[in-house]
C-alpha cells in the first residue's frame, strides 16, 4: 500500500482517513488519471477538496465543490455534462465520508464529536444549496445531479443505523436463565434507551429544528422494536416469555424509558404509543391469565404488568380459591399421615403452615367481607394450621406427660427440678419452630404455654393432699409460685404473648396461702370469673383450709360459680362432684373473658 497521506496515489485501493481502505476507487477515491481530465483551475480545487477530506474538514470540502460546480455553468451543454460527471466522482468520495460518519452518529457523538459535527454541517450546507437551486430554477429545468436530496439519504442512513444496532444482540451481555426472546427484548430495550439518550443529549443539538432529529430516531427505534414485539406475540411463546413480553409492553417500555430526565422530556413530545396493538396485547393477557405461570406467580407480578391484569388475576384466583384450598387441605392430610418417615417431614409441615399466611393475607386484601366464600376460605386455612400444629406438638406433649406425673409421684420439695426438666425438654422443641412465620410461631408458643399451665393444674388436682397446718399450706403455695415464675419467664422469653395465662398459677397459690375463709371465698370467685374453664382448681384451697383430708378428684368447682355470691361459691365447693365420684374434669384454659 502507498503513502496513506497521499490522496493522489494511483492504485486499486486507497486509504481515506476515518474510513479505512476503499476498494471502489471510482466511488471512494480520485486517481491521478481522473484528475488530469479536469481543467487546470478545476484540478487545483479537486486537490484542495481531497486534502480537506484527509484533514476531516468536510464542511470546507463541500464548499470547494460548490465553487467547482458553479464554475461549469458558463460552458456548453455538452461540456457541462462531461465535466459534471467528473465532479460527481469527487462528490461520491465526499458523500461516502459524510454518510459513513452520520451512520455512526451514536458512537461518534462521544468519541469524535468534531468529526460528527463536520458531517452534519456538510449535510446542512448541501440541503441549503439544494434549496437555493430550487428557488432559482423552475422544476422542469432541474439538472440530473441537482437537487441532491441528501436529507432523504440521511433519513435512510439513520434507519439503516438503527436497525443494525437493534439487530446486534451480541453487544448486550447474556443474562443467565433468560430465553432467546427475553434476551432480544432486553437488548432492544437497552439499546433504544441508551441510544436515544445520546441523541437527546448530544446529537439533537447539532441539527436545525426542521430536521426533527429526535423524533425521527425515536420513531425508527420504536417501529423496529414494535415490529419485533409483534412477531414474538404472534409466535408460539412459553408462559414465562408471555409474561416478559407483557412486562415490556405495559411496564418496562413506557416507564423505564423515562427514568432519564432529558430523555423523558423528548419522549413526551413524540408520543410513540404502545409496543403492541391493544387487541394483540389483550390476547396475550388472556393467555397469561390462563397459564400456570400466573397461578404460581405472585399477585404483585401480575400487577407489575398492569393494574387491569392484576385485578383480573385476583378475580379468577378468588373464584377458584375455596375449592383449591379444600384440595390442598386433603393433600396436606394425606402427606401428614403417610409420610411420617420422610427425611424432611417437619420442615415440610412448617412450610405448608407458612403457606397459609400468604393465603390469609391474599384473602383479607382482595376479598370483601360480605363475600360468602371468605369464611369458608379462612375456616379451611385454620383447619390446615391447627392440624399442622397438632402434629408438630405431638412428640413434645408425649414427652412431657411422664414428667408431669412426677408431681404426683414425688413430694413437692422436688417440684423445681421437675419444672427445670420440663422447661429444658420444651426448649429443644421450640427451637425447631423458629422457621414458622411470626403469627404461627406465636400461635404455637401460646399453645405450648397453655398446655404447660394446664398440665400443671391437672397434676395439682390429681394429687391427694393433706395440709393440716398453715406451714404446710405456705410451703405448697411457695412451690407453686416458684414453678409459676419459672414457667412464665421461660414462655415469655420464647415469645409467648399469652399474658393472660401468667396469673392462673399465682392465683391458685394465693388461695392456698390464705388463712381467712372470707378472703378465700372472694379469691375463689375472682379466679372462677377470670378463668371460667378451670374446674376444681380452687377446691384445694378450701379443702386445705378446712383441714379436710380429701382427694382433689372429689372436689367440684362448677364453671357457673362465677355468677354466684361468695356464699353460693362456698357451697359449690362441697366435698364431692355432682357427677360420678372419682371423675376428674380437666381444666381448659381458653382466653379469659
Amino acid at each position: 500500500m502507498g503513502n496513506k497521506s497521499d490522496p493522489w496515489q494511483d492504485s486499486s485501493s486507497r486509504y481515506i482517513p476515518g474510513l479505512g481502505t476503499a476498494r471502489q476507487p471510482h466511488i471512494h477515491c480520485i486517481n491521478s488519471a481522473q484528475i488530469e481530465k479536469f481543467s487546470p483551475g478545476a484540478r487545483v480545487i479537486v486537490k484542495q477538496v481531497m486534502d480537506l477530506l484527509g484533514e476531516q474538514k468536510l464542511c470546507d470540502a463541500i464548499q470547494h465543490l460548490f465553487v467547482l460546480e458553479k464554475s461549469l455553468s458558463s460552458k456548453s451543454e455538452e461540456g457541462l455534462n462531461t465535466s459534471q460527471k467528473d465532479i460527481e466522482s469527487v462528490y461520491e468520495v465526499l458523500k461516502h465520508k459524510v454518510f459513513s460518519t452520520l451512520k455512526d452518529s451514536v458512537l461518534l457523538a462521544k468519541t469524535n464529536p468534531d468529526l460528527l459535527q463536520q458531517a452534519v454541517e456538510a449535510l446542512k450546507e448541501q440541503e441549503k444549496e439544494d434549496q437555493n437551486y430550487m428557488s432559482e430554477n423552475p422544476p422542469d429545468q432541474n439538472m440530473q445531479f441537482r437537487p441532491r436530496k441528501w436529507k432523504e439519504l440521511w433519513m435512510a442512513t439513520v434507519k439503516e443505523s438503527v436497525e443494525a444496532r437493534m439487530k446486534e444482540t451480541s453487544r448486550t451481555p447474556r443474562t443467565e436463565n433468560l430465553s432467546a426472546v427475553g434476551q432480544n427484548l432486553l437488548h432492544m430495550g437497552k439499546t433504544m434507551k441508551e441510544d436515544l439518550t445520546v441523541v437527546a443529549k448530544y446529537i439533537n443539538k447539532l441539527y436545525p429544528p426542521e430536521f426533527n432529529v429526535f423524533s425521527i430516531y425515536a420513531e425508527l427505534y420504536h417501529n423496529y422494536f414494535a415490529s419485533q414485539a409483534k412477531k414474538s406475540a404472534e409466535s408460539h411463546l412459553e408462559d414465562k416469555d408471555i409474561y416478559l413480553l407483557l412486562s415490556w409492553v405495559h411496564n418496562f417500555y413506557p416507564k423505564d424509558m423515562r427514568k432519564d430526565h432529558d430523555l423523558a422530556m423528548e419522549l413526551d413530545k413524540v408520543k410513540l404509543g404502545s409496543l403492541l396493538p391493544s387487541s394483540l396485547s389483550k390476547e396475550l393477557e388472556n393467555k397469561y391469565l390462563d397459564s400456570e405461570e400466573s397461578i404460581y406467580s405472585s399477585q404483585k407480578r401480575a400487577e407489575d404488568i398492569s393494574k387491569a391484569v392484576g385485578e383480573e388475576l385476583s378475580r379468577r384466583l378468588l373464584k377458584e380459591l375455596p375449592a383449591f384450598l379444600r384440595s390442598y387441605r386433603d393433600a396436606f392430610e394425606d402427606f401428614k399421615e403417610k409420610s411420617k418417615k420422610h427425611r424432611y417431614y417437619k420442615p415440610i409441615l412448617i412450610a405448608n403452615i407458612n403457606n397459609c399466611c400468604n393465603f390469609r393475607e391474599y384473602t383479607e386484601k382482595y376479598m370483601a367481607e360480605k363475600d360468602n366464600s371468605k369464611a369458608d376460605i379462612l375456616s379451611t386455612l385454620a383447619d390446615i394450621e391447627n392440624s399442622g400444629f397438632d402434629v408438630l406438638l405431638q412428640q413434645l406433649f408425649a414427652q412431657l406427660k411422664p414428667m408431669y406425673k412426677k408431681f404426683t409421684e414425688n413430694k413437692w420439695d422436688s417440684s423445681s427440678e421437675i419444672m427445670n426438666e420440663i422447661i429444658k425438654t420444651t426448649s429443644k422443641h421450640i427451637s425447631d419452630f423458629q422457621t414458622l412465620k411470626d403469627p404461627f410461631y406465636h400461635d404455637i408458643v401460646e399453645k405450648i404455654h397453655a398446655r404447660l399451665v394446664k398440665e400443671y393444674i391437672v397434676r395439682l388436682l390429681k394429687r391427694k393432699v393433706s395440709l393440716k397446718t398453715p406451714a404446710q399450706q405456705q410451703t405448697l403455695a411457695q412451690h407453686i409460685s416458684k414453678n409459676a415464675a419459672d414457667l412464665e419467664a421461660f414462655c415469655t422469653s420464647n415469645g409467648s404473648q399469652a399474658t393472660w395465662l401468667n396469673s392462673a398459677l399465682p392465683k391458685l397459690a394465693e388461695i392456698i396461702r390464705l388463712q381467712d375463709l372470707g378472703a378465700i371465698k372472694i379469691e375463689v370467685a375472682t379466679l372462677a370469673k377470670t378463668y371460667p374453664d378451670i374446674r376444681l382448681a380452687a377446691g384445694a384451697a378450701l379443702a386445705a383450709y378446712e383441714d379436710i383430708e380429701v382427694s382433689l378428684k372429689q372436689v367440684s368447682f362448677s364453671t357457673n360459680c362465677c355468677h354466684r355470691t361468695p356464699q353460693d361459691t362456698c357451697c359449690a365447693l362441697g366435698t364431692e362432684s355432682q357427677g360420678q365420684p372419682g371423675q376428674l374434669q380437666q381444666p381448659g384454659l381458653s382466653k379469659p373473658h
